[in-house]
């Protein structure tokens, strides 16, 4: 995420919170240069909405999964990345089909007593902007209501365009930290996407989702 020439002073204060890992403040600048940046990119074409079923992940599904982990992700989790996960007792894995047996997404994500956290989501390339990812972030919203936790919580890097895609899911930034080194050791954006919030403003404003 770019911060402008033309605000040194709150580059300093990104810069001084890295340092001394001073959270409020980064998240304050982070979520301030992301609505910039979000306002100055150029919005994608957007396709016509096509509609996807949302089932388990089984094994024959991994190689199409694969395919668009690796073109989503500059440093992709390999198939025994996904298998490991898999493996655990709380890690559901769920894919998005398209057209009988085309995979155009995938999520992966832990159950936990409160929440669900999104290990790995993506969309295929020549899927997006078409509300695949729309469609499998309602089924994680689904599935709290249904399961009586109460948030999704996720941590993408702060470059990601995903950034943009998760505001508007009404996530919002909790917290900041690092990769791992051999993951380039980038800035992390904690996110959380809360079902009270939500439901406080579909009292108000009759929103859906």
């Amino acid at each position: 995420i770019a911060l402008h020439n033309n605000e040194p002073e709150k580059l300093e204060i990104f810069l001084q919170s890295i340092r001394e890992g001073t959270q409020k403040e980064l998240i304050d600048i982070l979520s301030g240069a992301m609505q910039q940046e979000i306002e100055n990119r150029k919005i994608p074409e957007k396709q016509q909405a096509i509609k996807v079923l949302i089932r388990w992940l089984i094994r024959r599904d991994m190689p199409e999964v694969l395919e668009i982990e690796r073109e989503s992700f500059e440093f992709p989790w390999t198939e025994e990345d996904f298998l490991c996960a898999l493996r655990q007792r709380n890690c559901i894995g769920m894919v998005a089909q398209h057209d009988e047996n085309r995979i155009v997404g995938f999520m992966i994500y832990e159950l936990h007593k409160a929440r669900l956290h999104i290990l790995n989501f993506a969309v295929a390339a020549k899927a997006r902007m078409a509300t695949v990812g729309k469609q499998m972030f309602a089924q994680l919203i689904d599935k709290l209501s249904q399961q009586r936790r109460k948030q999704i919580t996720m941590q993408i890097p702060a470059t990601s365009s995903a950034v943009a895609f998760l505001q508007k899911q009404d996530c919002e930034i909790s917290g900041v930290s690092r990769s791992a080194e051999e993951r380039g050791n980038e800035v992390m954006l904690n996110m959380r996407h809360s079902l009270d919030s939500v439901e406080a403003v579909q009292g108000d404003y009759a929103a859906v989702l």
